[in-house]
């Protein structure tokens, strides 16, 4: 059921509903819709969509995504960013999560309408009389309305398609504006101005970013995304991509693209790994390092929680020991990684007396999860881990006697490890016949072995 309410804020009326919920078995995503008067058009009302992320938190700093076309754009949009920036487990959101606005159109002939040069009192590369004033209403009130009244973060970004495309893009030629990134999809270019244009801007301007969409059914909006491709810029504040598209079908098949590229350094850090992976590494520089640049871009505060694990990957893939230990160290003081997943890290890149540490670290902790993750480990990885690679077949028993003493629940299974364990590697013990009795004894079904197995064992 939607909540209405209506406020009165300057020129904006609301109606509000939000928070995202399942009805008849489907997912919806509920924003907020605003209704604005600008002064340039005091007779006209425009509506505004407002999608916030889920536990929307006026007290941090969101990105904001602007699209224009709202009527068609918005739906697929909020869908893509939904996903993108969705947490409904740890740090799985590939992008932050952003706040989204779609201004829906009164005139799109007169405020969208591309320059095509034709006028003589509009020269290539200026907006006519009615885009000039849609740009000024963009700059000058929306985006002052949304910063006033969300907390955002100050990274901006612009999408168009087809003519709003246009518009998109000629904005991304101009300074006069508060976009840091533009998506342009399906954008025609009248007499190759962008052709000429772009090249250009990008050697000048370093700092916005600009995603091109084109498709290859797109007739007559593709050209300019054919040309691009072809001169192969290589420049890092643009993308091209070619989509198996027609007109319709860009926004659909290019969104969830362009959004990883323009929050591409987010959760990025292969380029500060390359930096920082020597003998000078610290762990907190690197992390004080992420932080800053992740402010600086997007203006958010962000941190790289269980990332760490890829960054443990990299210092193995690196063959790097000492940055490898350093992670570790500050992974052991956060205990943001599970036991196994360290111990799992030093078997690999064969750091053993580590790796045996946190075995034993195991039989310390009062987390279920270990118990539960060491019970399934022990027969396999814990056991080829002591007797293949460390050749301790003996000490490994010593080690499942410590584990039978933690938990006692499972002494029928660890009895049984015990004897498999010394009759597989022919060590001679008095026992013998008291674990194979318990065995006989106090069988029931579990994941170790079966009766078959512990008659096996007793014609050894």
């Amino acid at each position: 059921m939607r909540k209405i309410l209506t406020i009165t804020l300057l020129l904006f009326s609301t109606f509000s509903y939000c928070q995202e919920k399942v009805t008849n078995n489907k997912f919806t995503l509920n924003y907020d819709v605003k209704y604005f008067k600008s002064k340039y058009y005091p007779n006209e009302e425009r509506s505004l969509n407002v999608f916030l992320p889920e536990n929307y938190d006026a007290s941090k700093k969101y990105p904001v995504v602007y699209t224009l076309d709202g009527e068609s754009l918005f739906i697929p949009l909020i869908q893509n960013i939904s996903v993108l920036q969705d947490k409904t487990q740890e740090d799985n959101n590939i992008i932050p999560q952003c706040i989204v606005v779609s201004i829906e159109n009164t005139n799109r002939g007169r405020d969208l309408k591309p320059n095509t040069g034709i006028d003589p009192n509009f020269p290539l590369g200026t907006f006519i009389k009615g885009t000039e004033k849609f740009y000024k209403i963009l700059n000058e009130e929306i985006v002052p309305f949304i910063v006033k009244n969300y907390s955002t973060s100050g990274f901006n970004v612009l999408i168009g398609h087809s003519d709003s495309g246009h518009f998109v893009t000629q904005s991304y030629l101009r300074n006069d504006n508060e976009f840091d990134a533009i998506i342009a999809l399906s954008v025609n270019d009248f007499g190759e101005y962008f052709k000429k244009q772009i090249p250009n801007k990008l050697n000048q301007e370093k700092s916005k970013l600009l995603f091109l969409g084109y498709g290859n059914m797109d007739i007559d909006f593709n050209e300019l995304g054919y040309y691009l491709k072809k001169l192969n810029l290589n420049n890092k504040y643009l993308k091209v991509n070619k989509y198996n598209a027609n007109h319709t079908q860009m926004p659909f098949v290019s969104l969830f693209d362009a959004l990883q590229f323009v929050f591409s350094n987010y959760r990025f850090y292969d380029k500060l790994i390359e930096e920082t992976y020597n003998k000078e590494f610290n762990y907190l520089h690197f992390k004080e390092l992420y932080q800053k640049n992740i402010f600086e871009k997007y203006g958010i505060r962000t941190k790289i929680g269980w990332d760490v694990d890829y960054l443990l990957y990299k210092s193995v893939e690196t063959n790097n020991t000492f940055v490898f230990h350093s992670i570790l160290d500050e992974i052991d003081r956060t205990n943001i990684l599970q036991l196994q997943f360290r111990f799992w890290y030093c078997n690999e890149f064969n750091q053993n007396e580590r790796a045996k540490s946190y075995l034993y670290e195991m039989l310390q902790s009062q987390d279920t999860n270990d118990k539960l993750i060491f019970f399934a480990n022990l027969n396999k990885q814990y056991s080829d881990f002591f007797i293949d690679k460390l050749k301790q077949p003996q000490k490994f028993v010593e080690f499942i006697e410590k584990a039978k003493v933690k938990w006692p629940e499972y002494t029928l299974e660890f009895n049984y490890l015990i004897l498999k364990v010394l009759t597989d590697n022919g060590i001679e013990f008095p026992k013998k016949k008291k674990y194979s009795r318990y065995c006989e004894q106090n069988f029931k079904k579990n994941r170790y072995f079966t009766k078959d197995n512990l008659q096996e064992l007793n014609i050894k």
